[in-house]
């Protein structure tokens, strides 16, 4: 896997040149914060003439709440409405200003996708996407173990 930071301003001219190599050299593409991206905020269609459907996403936690501004909060909600797998992540730079915190954005996704769904995004798919499991496939069951349940063998 790579993660392909996307830029915040316009996108690269050769940006599908790029996207060729990758997947010519056998590596998968993980597209990091889309929805800050002034050229997806603007045309959200852009997305897809870009990215095949089962390239995943991995929206920053921070946008879904709304901390780096209206326009990411917005394509960011867009985004979790499209066919692309979604992983939300932290964006995490220190522990205070921008702490590794998810649960509020969980919180954000729950009434548009579901608790199963809106957890898997934070949880069971990057786990997938680490291991080289099927990315898009949605969870079969709920979890029945809370997070701290997994420390235990």
């Amino acid at each position: 896997w790579v993660l392909l930071e996307m830029p915040f301003g316009a996108l690269p001219a050769r940006l599908p040149d790029l996207l060729a190599g990758l997947g010519a050299a056998g590596l998968r593409t993980l597209v990091a914060h889309p929805e800050r991206c002034a050229a997806f905020q603007r045309d959200p269609c852009l997305l897809d003439r870009f990215f095949p459907v089962d390239v995943p996403l991995q929206i920053t936690a921070g946008s879904l709440m709304g901390r780096f501004g209206p326009a990411a909060r917005k394509c960011a909600l867009q985004m979790v409405r499209t066919p692309h797998p979604i992983v939300v992540a932290s964006d995490a730079h220190d522990p205070l200003l921008r702490a590794p915190v998810l649960s509020e954005a969980v919180e954000v996704l729950e009434p548009l996708m579901g608790e199963v769904p809106a957890r898997h995004t934070v949880d069971a798919l990057p786990r997938a996407l680490l291991s080289g499991g099927d990315a898009w496939r949605p969870p079969d069951e709920p979890q029945k173990r809370r997070w701290w349940g997994r420390l235990a063998p």
